[in-house]
């Protein structure tokens, strides 16, 4: 006897009040009498259901409708761009990349036990206050050139320092991140300039992040692979500095479609 059974029996001490709880709601009625008009309205709930089952039969199992819809005009094409290959030679080694990524995990735990010494600090409140604000591409782009900025800025925190960053909301790095695509592609700021920059900023992002900042990590990663490809051999000042951003965006920060094939 089931363990369902057991419990009924001992709700009801009939057997007949157990058979009668069990029953179908809705037996399936006997078919239709020969010559039986099942064109006329049922008049009880069996009759109801033999003209649903009768019905049912003239149809398949599976149907199929086809739609005459209008040809879409306004259709929407994204294009996603390709991964840029290279040369092999210019590729970074498996064990440089491991290298870099357990070197770069260790900075940014530094860097946040530096974020929390640095609070109250005086000159990363009068940095803050000095920042322009994080649309203005025009003054960033200064500032990460060391051409011009506010002179606090210039005197405290010269080029991509640990105290500049992290004077930086997270908003701020975000949008100051997004820039560097078309910087890179431009040529408004040297590509040495601009991953150290980059590299700075990346060892003060907060985990977990929007998809937009994933997005403009790939656009970055996507503008090296780009001036990578056109890299004629290793001897070349630049191609440090590429393997190193590329690395960091393709292992640490997961996008592994843009990572380096390890060789």
């Amino acid at each position: 006897m089931t363990a369902v059974k057991k419990v009924m029996n001992l709700i009801f001490d009939d057997d007949e009040e157990l058979n009668d709880i069990q029953k179908q709601v809705l037996p399936r009625p006997p078919p239709p009498l020969e010559g039986e008009d099942l064109s006329i309205p049922p008049m009880d709930g069996h009759q109801y259901l033999q003209r649903a089952i009768e019905e049912s039969k003239k149809y398949e199992g599976v149907m199929t409708v086809e739609m005459d819809l209008p040809p879409q005009t306004n259709l929407q094409v994204i294009h996603v761009p390709t991964k840029k290959e290279c040369s092999i030679e210019l590729l970074p080694t498996k064990d440089y990349q491991q290298s870099v990524t357990a070197d770069f995990s260790k900075l940014r735990l530094k860097m946040e036990s530096l974020r929390k010494k640095l609070e109250d600090d005086s000159t990363v409140r009068k940095i803050r206050k000095a920042l322009p604000c994080k649309e203005d591409d025009d003054e960033w782009l200064k500032i990460c050139s060391q051409q011009e900025g506010p002179d606090v800025v210039r005197e405290c925190a010269a080029g991509p320092s640990a105290k500049l960053c992290l004077s930086m909301s997270q908003v701020n790095i975000w949008h100051v991140l997004s820039y560097f695509p078309d910087w890179i592609t431009e040529g408004l700021l040297g590509l040495a300039d601009s991953c150290r920059w980059i590299y700075c900023l990346l060892a003060c992002l907060e985990l977990p992040m929007e998809p937009d900042v994933y997005f403009t990590l790939r656009q970055i990663s996507r503008a090296l692979m780009e001036h990578r490809a056109g890299l004629e051999g290793q001897d070349t000042d630049s191609l440090p500095h590429i393997n190193l951003i590329i690395c960091i965006i393709g292992r640490y920060f997961g996008q592994e479609d843009l990572a380096d094939p390890y060789v």
